[in-house]
C-alpha cells in the first residue's frame, strides 16, 4: 500500500463514454480502495473550464468535496455554488448535475458508499 499520493503520481483518465451525461471530465482509480476498505471508496476528479454533467441518478450514495476551483450543483430542483471547502451530499436516485462556472479546473474528491466499481453504477440521463 502506497500512504501518500501525489495527483501527478495518479493515473488519470478522461471520461469519453457517450452514455456519459458529461464533457470535460478527468478521474483517477479509487484512491482509497479495497487495499484500505471495503465500506467506501475515493476518486480524485477534475472538471476543465465550461465542462458540465447534465441532469442524471446514480446507484450509489455519493458526496463532492470540493478541493480547488468554482461551479454549481444541482440538487433535484436546486442549484448550489461550489468552491474549496463545499461538500455537496447525493444520495443514491436523487438527481443531480454539476457545472464547472469558473475559469480554472474544478477538482474534487468524489466519496462513493458503496464503492464504486468501475463500470457498474448505470447513470440515466434526464431531461433538464
Amino acid at each position: 500500500m502506497k500512504y501518500v499520493l501525489a495527483p501527478q503520481e495518479m493515473e488519470w483518465h478522461t471520461l469519453e463514454k457517450p452514455e456519459f451525461p458529461g464533457v470535460g471530465f478527468q478521474f483517477t482509480d479509487s484512491v482509497v480502495d479495497e487495499d484500505y476498505t471495503s465500506a467506501y471508496s475515493i476518486q480524485l476528479s477534475r472538471m476543465g473550464p465550461g465542462g458540465r454533467s447534465k441532469l442524471h441518478r446514480e446507484s450509489h450514495n455519493h458526496a463532492f468535496y470540493i478541493v480547488a476551483g468554482t461551479g454549481t450543483v444541482r440538487v433535484e430542483k436546486e442549484t448550489f455554488d461550489l468552491k474549496p471547502g463545499t461538500l455537496a451530499k447525493i444520495p443514491r436516485g436523487i438527481p443531480h448535475a454539476m457545472d464547472n462556472t469558473g475559469s480554472t479546473d474544478l477538482e474534487f474528491l468524489v466519496i462513493y458508499d458503496p464503492p464504486y466499481v468501475t463500470g457498474t453504477n448505470a447513470v440515466a440521463n434526464l431531461e433538464d
